[in-house]
């Protein structure tokens, strides 16, 4: 926690996708596969996937092409 504090440790690039709370099944079966970029999802209610192109969120598909 000091290292977050004082601003030697970022730990937001944990962070691989940002995902309306819809697409939970499909980012656990990636995630629980171990799929490569999968480290951690935040699932967002009201977030559709119209405002997931807005935001830039990074997320890749299936194949491991990003997708945003």
């Amino acid at each position: 926690m000091e290292l977050i504090t004082t601003g030697k440790a970022t730990p937001s690039f944990i962070v691989s996708h940002k995902l309306p709370l819809g697409d939970a099944p499909e980012a656990y079966k990636h995630f629980d596969e171990r799929d490569n970029g999968w480290t951690k999802v935040i699932l967002k209610p009201g977030m559709t996937a119209r405002t997931r192109e807005l935001a830039g969120s990074g997320a890749t598909s299936r194949n491991g092409s990003e997708r945003s």
